[in-house]
């Protein structure tokens, strides 16, 4: 029988393998503050998006998780690929959290900051339908799959970087993009079901519209008060290199427009962007620490 919630899906999308790599990152001795050439300014962007991925990645898993059941019945070929996603998120956010913690460790205020997120999870998103939890999730996956695959595509993102928050940056986006369709899968899957064709498409872009704000405020604030710990929220110098690299080279604002836009199409797929390449050529450079 054909099933409408798998029409579209790619070649890569079914058989790019979604492996859990149980990896350790030396994060010791980073120094938070200039870890990225670019300046304070662009690595606090990096900073405060870290300190909302644990949170917000078991809340993924939540999400997904939620309707293993229902996927075994309904989309059995998905459930190797759920379980890497799951995997590799787990990884993901305990890896944040010893970021996180190395930053807490050097004087800044990621606790607090982290009750934010908190506040944020469970007063609103985990009150939500857990098919619009879901659609969150599947929008969020979007947000962070093309910003991966920006810091695949172009190496001038993490040129100059400390090594060791390279390594860790690489890694993640890595990840992000092996798994970035998996949740919209089960999303369409569910949603397609039951709310149709059309209900599943206006909660999925009316929940990117939600998704895009939640990220885009606490990233702008997290990365204000991080800033703001160093003493540089007037350092004009600093904010313009923020601005170059925003808008100029690598150009983060304008390159990320266009991939985030496509979300917002009837007939959207994430491999429709296929980049697995990207993938694979890392999987070659680092196949000793790949290997699971």
């Amino acid at each position: 029988m054909h099933n409408p919630a798998t029409q579209g899906a790619t070649i890569s999308s079914q058989n790019l393998p979604i492996r859990r790599r149980d990896l350790v990152f030396d994060q010791q001795h980073i120094a938070f503050d200039r870890w990225h050439p670019e300046g304070n300014q662009t690595g606090h962007l990096f900073n405060g998006l870290s300190i909302t991925f644990p949170k917000g990645e078991r809340h993924f898993v939540h999400s997904v998780r939620h309707y293993m059941d229902r996927m075994q019945q309904e989309a059995p070929q998905l459930m190797e690929q759920i379980r890497g996603f799951m995997g590799q998120e787990s990884i993901h956010g305990r890896e944040h959290e010893r970021w996180n913690q190395a930053m807490a460790a050097a004087g800044y205020p990621v606790a607090t900051l982290e009750r934010i997120v908190g506040k944020v999870l469970d007063g609103f998103v985990y009150k939500l339908p857990p098919v619009v939890q879901l659609a969150n999730t599947a929008a969020a996956e979007h947000l962070t799959a093309i910003g991966a695959g920006l810091v695949l595509a172009d190496p001038q993102v993490l040129a100059g970087v400390d090594p060791k928050a390279a390594a860790f940056w690489r890694w993640h986006a890595i990840e992000e993009t092996e798994h970035k369709a998996v949740a919209y899968e089960v999303y369409r899957t569910v949603a397609t079901r039951d709310l149709g064709p059309v209900g599943a498409y206006l909660v999925r872009v009316t929940t990117m519209l939600l998704a895009s704000f939640l990220l885009n405020a606490t990233g702008t604030v997290f990365q204000l008060v991080l800033v703001a710990h160093d003493h540089k929220l007037t350092d004009l110098s600093g904010w313009w290199r923020f601005l170059k690299v925003q808008f100029l080279r690598p150009g983060f604002a304008w390159r990320l427009l266009i991939p985030y836009l496509r979300y917002y199409l009837p007939g959207f797929h994430p491999w429709q962007h296929d980049n697995h390449a990207l993938v694979e050529q890392w999987k070659q450079a680092n196949e000793a620490s790949a290997s699971s």
